[in-house]
């Protein structure tokens, strides 16, 4: 009964390409794992800590309420519209400061993508960030 309830296992496994047919070490019926075989097993046994679990839930809920903002930079050679994704206008400001290139260069106007909202970015400039 064992040996049946095995070919079906590896059967299936075969079926879904996590394993291919390979002779045994004795050159009999035998099976070796594919790579995605090996990565399935591998993150089944992954064992990974309640503080780990939640801290990866948070980071995922984190992103997904992330928004698009559009901020406009006034360069030395003219205007550009950047895009960034935060959670708040605040981390976008940070977010857009960091494109800034050269001392005098301003964020001059940020706004949440989807809303339409439009709020002046105030001392945003390089040499405040």
């Amino acid at each position: 009964m064992t040996k049946e309830r095995v070919a079906e296992l590896t059967a299936a496994w075969v079926a879904r390409g996590l394993a291919v047919p390979a002779p045994g070490p004795r050159g009999g019926q035998g099976w070796a794992l594919t790579e995605a075989g090996a990565d399935l097993i591998a993150r089944t046994w992954a064992w990974k800590s309640p503080a780990q679990i939640r801290a990866e839930t948070a980071a995922a809920d984190r992103e997904a309420h992330k928004v698009d903002w559009r901020a406009v930079i006034l360069r030395r050679d003219g205007v550009e519209t950047v895009t960034v994704r935060a959670l708040t206008i605040e981390e976008a400001a940070g977010l857009a400061r960091r494109q800034l290139c050269w001392t005098g260069e301003r964020v001059v106007a940020l706004w949440e993508a989807a809303a339409g909202a439009f709020a002046l970015a105030a001392g945003c400039d390089k040499g405040s960030a």
